[in-house]
C-alpha cells in the first residue's frame, strides 16, 4: 500500500452522507479548502438508498433550496417540499450530492475510510484515512466527523458514551402489493401506504411469522426500500464487526427474497438492482461540558481554543474539552442521536469550520450570529 501525503486542506470532512455533504459545501461557500472523505462509492448516506430527507426545517435556507431545486431538476422528489420529510429518489440523490459538490469546489474522494485523527500539542492538525489502495495523510487545522459512528471523535478519546450500533439490512424490492399489506395490518400502516404514496411507511411482517420489517414507499413506482433487522450489533470500534453484520444482512436478505417467493400470491416480488445495504442505527454520545446532546438546529462543534476559550454556537452548544479543531455534525450532533436534523447540524458545522480558519485557525470565538449571517439558519 503506497502512501498519500502533503494533501493540505483547511477542512477535512470525514463521511459523505447529508450532513457531511451540507458541511464541506457550507464550509467552501464560505472562503475554505475542503476535503470531504466517503467509505462507499457513492454520495448521500440513507437519502441515497431511498430514505426520505428528515428533520427539514421549515425555515429553508440558500444552501438547501439550492438542493432541493437540483433534485426536483433531476426528477428525484415527489410532493411538497415543504415538510418536515420529503421523500426521494435515491438514484437521483446521489447525483444531486455529486452536482452539488462539483458545482461548490469541493474535492471528494470515494472509498476512501478515515479512521484517525492527528493531533499535536491537543490540537487537530489532520486526519490519516484509507482508500483502495492508498494510505492518506491530510494535513488539515479542522476535521469534520459526520460518519454518525464517531470513527473521528473516537480516536481521538472524544465519546462519553459508545454503545453498540443497532444493525439492519436495506433493500429495495419491487412486485410487493402495498394494498395487501395495508389491509393485512393497518395499525402498522402509515395512511397513504395503500396506495403506495411516497414515503409512507408500513411495519410489520411481510409472511406468515416472519420478521417485522419497515417497509417505506419509493418515489419511483412500485418500489419499495425494506429494513430488516439484524439479531446482531455492530461493535464501532471493531471492523471485523462490521464485516460481520455485512455478510449477515445479504445473508437476511437472501433469506427473506426466498420466503417470498415461494408464496404465490408474492412470486413477482423481486430485488431492484441496488444490492442489500448494511444499516447502522444509533450514535455514540461525544463528551461535553454540561451536556451531552444539543437540539436539531445546532451543530455539536467545536472544542476549547489554545487560548482556552471555546467556540460555539446556539443556546445550546458542546465544548468538547480536547481536542481543539474537532467538530460533529448528523447523528452525533443531533438530539437523542436521531438523523432528523443532517441538514441542519451539517451546515452549520461547515460554516463554524470556515470561520475559525478565517480568523486565524481555531483558537477564535465564532458566535451563533456569525454562523446564522453566513447561513441563513434559525440558531
Amino acid at each position: 500500500m503506497k502512501t498519500l501525503k502533503n494533501l493540505r486542506y483547511d477542512v477535512v470532512c470525514a463521511g459523505g452522507g447529508a450532513s457531511g455533504v451540507f458541511a464541506a459545501v457550507a464550509a467552501t461557500r464560505t472562503g475554505a479548502r475542503v476535503l470531504l472523505l466517503e467509505r462507499t462509492g457513492f454520495l448521500g448516506g440513507a437519502a441515497a438508498l431511498g430514505m426520505p430527507l428528515r428533520g427539514v426545517a421549515p425555515q429553508h435556507t440558500p444552501l438547501l433550496d439550492e438542493f432541493l431545486c437540483i433534485l426536483t431538476d433531476l426528477g428525484g422528489t415527489a410532493g411538497p417540499l415543504d415538510g418536515p420529510e420529503i421523500p426521494v429518489n435515491g438514484e437521483t440523490v446521489k447525483l444531486a450530492f455529486h452536482r452539488l459538490c462539483r458545482e461548490s469546489g469541493v474535492d471528494v474522494l470515494l472509498y476512501s475510510e478515515a479512521y484517525e485523527v492527528r493531533l499535536c500539542g491537543g490540537a487537530v492538525r489532520g486526519l490519516t484515512a484509507v482508500g483502495k489502495d492508498t494510505l492518506l495523510e491530510v494535513e488539515a487545522p479542522v476535521a469534520i466527523d459526520a460518519t454518525g459512528a464517531g470513527d473521528l471523535a473516537r480516536s481521538a478519546g472524544a465519546l462519553e458514551q459508545d454503545p453498540p450500533l443497532e444493525a439492519c439490512a436495506a433493500l429495495t424490492l419491487t412486485g410487493l402489493e402495498a394494498a395487501e399489506l395495508w389491509h393485512r395490518k393497518k395499525s402498522g400502516a402509515e395512511p397513504g401506504f395503500a396506495k403506495a404514496r411516497p414515503g409512507a411507511r408500513y411495519e410489520g411482517p411481510l409472511t406468515e411469522g416472519g420478521p417485522v420489517c419497515t417497509v417505506y414507499a419509493c418515489v419511483e413506482p412500485n418500489r419499495f426500500l425494506v429494513q430488516l433487522p439484524l439479531a446482531c450489533k455492530v461493535d464501532p470500534s471493531d471492523p471485523a464487526s462490521r464485516t460481520r453484520a455485512a455478510v449477515q444482512a445479504h445473508t437476511k436478505a437472501l433469506e427473506l427474497l426466498r420466503s417470498l417467493c415461494a408464496r404465490s400470491e408474492l412470486s413477482a416480488v423481486r430485488l431492484s438492482s441496488v444490492s442489500p445495504q448494511l444499516q447502522l442505527c444509533g450514535a455514540p454520545v461525544v463528551r461535553c461540558a454540561g451536556k451531552s446532546v444539543c437540539g436539531p438546529e445546532q451543530a455539536a462543534a467545536v472544542t476549547a481554543g489554545r487560548d482556552g476559550r471555546p467556540l460555539y454556537f446556539g443556546v445550546s452548544h458542546l465544548n468538547v474539552p480536547q481536542p481543539a479543531g474537532l467538530l460533529v455534525c448528523g447523528a452525533l450532533a443531533a438530539e437523542h442521536g436521531e438523523l432528523g436534523s443532517a441538514l441542519a447540524t451539517g451546515e452549520a458545522a461547515g460554516a463554524c469550520a470556515a470561520l475559525a480558519v478565517r480568523q486565524g485557525g481555531v483558537p477564535g470565538m465564532v458566535t451563533a450570529e456569525q454562523v446564522r449571517r453566513t447561513t441563513g439558519l434559525l440558531l
